[in-house]
């Protein structure tokens, strides 16, 4: 079933911590097409990397886009007669977005890569040439397009091509795109200077720079917050960048005086590039507030070392490259977090108010427990969770509120559509991604090893809604029977799957 969103609740204002252990992962090659570089531009919620490869010795004359799935690097050919094309994004059914060469082409195209064909965009853009970075779950599209002799950026979304146009300037080319259709690059202001932008509702949006002339949008997250790399006063740098829709934050450097933010994830976990104090380019992960050398927690990469990294999804999958300068890339990796400690999410109820709580955080435990937090007892309902990124699971958010007052509210949910359409009502304060679990299927069911969590809705009693989550079947039946309504997936609406 598709999930609603509706008004939930609990009483007591908590300061939200997190579950989260430090990151951790372990290397995965994905291998060549016979030549000398391999590339990874994009990886979806299955772990599958987009990209390109060198096919022989002659290099970037024969360089395809490539899919790594299921262990295997697979060549994705080009447009009909041509002889480069390179994956720069996958969305979650296994498309590639990227662009080819072809037979009478002028230039590049943008292209679509899947089922075992390759769907030239031009035709539909129309335009002499163009190029495709970005592509989401629903099939939009974002790059740049050849028009009246220049490039413009735009967005491919349910059969309409929009030209994102510029700021005051000549140029513009788009990077990413998120759930909602909204989009970042750079456009040229009127000096000609290009500055990272946020496309959505409200038009092109100039994000700015920190002090320099020049800033790009390279990935945008579900809540529009964009991440990328700005130039500093002087035009030192650049610099990775956070913009969290108000202002835009400086991520600092591994110790050195460059880098650039490459792509974030539903977690808000960011990765990119970064000189060391030596002058040595590093991939990074920026997460817990701090930029964190990829080649210090990755075990895996026998002697290589990882120079950047260029996406990440949301179970915090990393597709990381050895590079040189000039750039060529010998090798590419996906990350995998190393299994996360298991912590146990602990139940409790207010009688006074009648809600339910559940939380893995043991500091709120630790206070529940003593009364610093007054009201709230034990269920004796528990499951596990995951206190940190795990292959094959969702990052879970909670959000809190108080628009039920005297009454609060939090609300938990690891679906990600879900959790970014609550990230969007000012209603909803979003506190945290605070621990993984997996997720079920369309028809309710959990993957071995797992047990079923469901989720309940008071619908409203009392004048204040409350949700509760259980593994029981008796007490979801109990629930039931007191009128609260399933939601989830399934006959038994199956929300989350909890390890055992």
């Amino acid at each position: 079933m598709a999930l609603a969103f509706r008004s939930l609740v609990l009483a007591s204002c908590l300061i939200p911590l997190t579950a989260s252990a430090a990151p951790a992962y372990v290397a995965v090659t994905l291998g060549s097409l016979g030549g000398a570089s391999v590339y990874g531009t994009g990886i979806n919620a299955s772990g599958q990397v987009a990209g390109w490869a060198d096919t022989d010795a002659t290099g970037a004359l024969h360089r395809h886009a490539t899919l790594y799935s299921g262990g295997v690097l697979m060549n994705l050919g080009t447009l009909a007669g041509g002889t480069q094309s390179f994956g720069q994004a996958i969305n979650d059914a296994g498309i590639v977005a990227g662009h080819s060469n072809g037979a009478g082409t002028a230039g590049f195209h943008a292209a679509l890569f899947g089922g075992g064909t390759v769907t030239d965009l031009n035709a539909i853009l129309g335009s002499p040439s163009s190029n495709a970075y970005a592509i989401n779950a629903s099939g939009d599209v974002a790059g740049a397009l050849n028009t009246a002799g220049t490039t413009h950026a735009f967005r491919y979304r349910g059969g309409v091509v929009t030209d994102l146009g510029t700021l005051g300037g000549t140029l513009s080319q788009a990077y990413g795109i998120n759930a909602f259709g909204d989009v970042t690059g750079y456009a040229h202001v009127p000096s000609q200077d290009g500055h990272a932008f946020r496309y959505d509702a409200g038009g092109l949006i100039d994000l700015g720079t920190l002090g320099g002339r020049t800033s790009i949008g390279h990935g945008i997250d579900p809540l529009g917050q964009v991440v990328g790399e700005t130039f500093l006063l002087g035009d030192a740098g650049p610099h990775a960048f956070l913009h969290d829709r108000t202002a835009m934050l400086d991520l600092g450097t591994l110790g050195g005086t460059a880098s650039r933010a490459l792509a974030v994830n539903a977690a808000d976990t960011i990765v990119g590039e970064s000189t060391d104090a030596q002058g040595t380019l590093r991939a990074f992960v920026f997460a817990g507030g701090a930029m964190i050398d990829l080649n210090a927690v990755t075990s895996g990469l026998n002697g290589a070392v990882l120079s950047t990294a260029s996406a990440i999804n949301d179970a915090g999958q990393i597709v990381a490259m050895s590079c040189t300068v000039p750039p060529t890339c010998s090798k590419a990796f996906r990350l995998d977090p190393v299994e996360a400690p298991k912590v146990v999410a602990v139940e409790y109820h207010h009688e006074g108010f009648d809600h339910y709580f559940m939380t893995a955080i043991a500091d709120e435990i630790a206070k529940l427990d003593n009364g610093t937090i007054a009201g709230w007892a034990r269920t004796g309902g528990t499951f596990n969770v995951y206190a940190g990124d795990q292959v094959g699971t969702s990052p879970v958010c909670r959000f809190f509120s108080t628009a039920f007052a005297p009454r609060s509210s939090h609300f938990y949910t690891a679906n990600a559509p879900e959790c970014a359409t609550v990230q969007r009502n000012p209603n909803w304060q979003f506190e945290a991604r605070v621990f993984n679990v997996g997720t079920p299927d369309a028809n309710g069911n959990c993957a071995a090893a797992t047990q079923p969590v469901y989720r309940l809705y008071n619908n409203g009693m009392g004048a204040a809604p409350n949700h509760r989550y259980t593994t029981s079947l008796a007490t979801r039946a109990a629930m039931l029977a007191q009128g609260w309504v399933p939601e989830g997936y399934g006959a038994d609406a199956v929300i989350m799957c909890a390890p055992l």
